[in-house]
């Protein structure tokens, strides 16, 4: 490998083997980043339908305690009007 510089750029001079393996090397990092890439994806996806799921359930969980305390003023109620 050669380099030298003008003004505005490097450039550097690759033998033909230094070339392939750059070119190589720059695809497997290519490949990896899609990769990388589709897995986060993935992820935000699922942590979406967790949240929704949470959502969901909190809901569920605020209406089953505001039955519970229905329950036990109804349950108050009837004690006390004996």
């Amino acid at each position: 490998m050669k380099a030298y510089h003008t003004k505005e750029q490097v450039i550097i001079k690759l033998s033909k083997d230094e070339y392939r393996k750059e070119m190589k090397l720059n695809k497997s990092l290519k490949d990896e980043n899609k990769s990388l890439k589709t897995q986060i994806s993935n992820l935000e996806n699922k942590k979406i339908q967790l949240l929704n799921q949470l959502k969901e359930q909190i809901e569920v969980n605020i209406k089953n305690i505001k039955e519970i305390s229905s329950l036990q003023n109804q349950i108050y109620h009837l004690s006390y009007d004996r």
